[in-house]
């Protein structure tokens, strides 16, 4: 675990491919849960969100987002790798390729490109070069 600016992050030690890492969290999201962390109870883990017994589950996340987007069909397209893949894209437009890569932990960018940035549903705006067809 990580203190930064009162709130302690917990991170799972490992990656899929055994390597430890870390993030850096923008602002909005360490204000976020800051406000979080004041408004749950202490706890003997000392956790931002806390499942009834402690640690919560990755299972029962899954359940509980599931149980959500049943409820809010406006959000049912969401899942957790819309989140992901929205960090992807948004790094690689702010950015480039390498470093939301990077950000998302992968050892090729060809892997992001190919799945995790979102293609631009209108292509490149280009009239002005096709004018010349109707001139």
């Amino acid at each position: 675990m990580v203190r930064e600016q009162g709130v302690r992050l917990f991170r799972q030690d490992n990656t899929k491919g055994k390597k430890s890492r870390g993030h850096l969290v923008p602002k909005f999201a360490m204000t976020m849960l800051e406000r979080r962390a004041a408004e749950v109870p202490p706890g003997e883990l000392d956790l931002v969100f806390p499942s009834a017994r402690g640690l919560r589950e990755v299972t029962t996340v899954d359940k509980q987002w599931r149980k959500f987007r049943e409820r809010h069909s406006e959000w049912s397209w969401i899942t957790p790798h819309t989140f992901r893949k929205s960090v992807g894209t948004a790094v690689d437009r702010g950015a480039d390729i390498a470093a939301a890569a990077a950000q998302l932990g992968h050892s090729d960018s060809a892997i992001t490109a190919r799945h995790y940035i979102m293609t631009a549903a209108v292509g490149p705006d280009h009239r002005e070069i096709l004018e010349q067809f109707g001139a």
